[in-house]
């Protein structure tokens, strides 16, 4: 199989997973490479508002792709984080960036 075959398999499989834009497929990386990230994190290392952000991963966590968790802090005062996890769907569709 050329690379273009490739290619053209790997976005196809992205598309059917519900993911059509470069901004959520880099989420989805994002929570692959780093599970545990909390959110605030993830929308400075986009360039991207919060809000964005959370309105990006709910779509995410709709179709399977990603899920968070609340973690209470460590020291009183300090707030709560929502951290993100990719499920084992988005670990497998990274998978095929890896192998291309």
């Amino acid at each position: 199989m050329t690379i273009a075959m490739k290619n053209l398999v790997e976005s196809e499989k992205w598309r059917l997973a519900g993911v059509t834009t470069f901004y959520r497929k880099s989420l989805v990386l994002a929570a692959v490479c780093q599970p545990g990230i909390c959110i605030v994190d993830l929308s400075k290392s986009m360039g991207t508002s919060r809000n964005s952000t959370r309105m990006a991963i709910s779509v995410l966590i709709e179709r399977n792709l990603l899920r968070k968790e609340l973690h209470m802090p460590k020291k009183f005062g300090d707030p709560k984080q929502v951290r993100i996890y990719p499920t084992p769907y988005a670990k497998d569709l990274a998978n095929i960036i890896e192998t291309v």
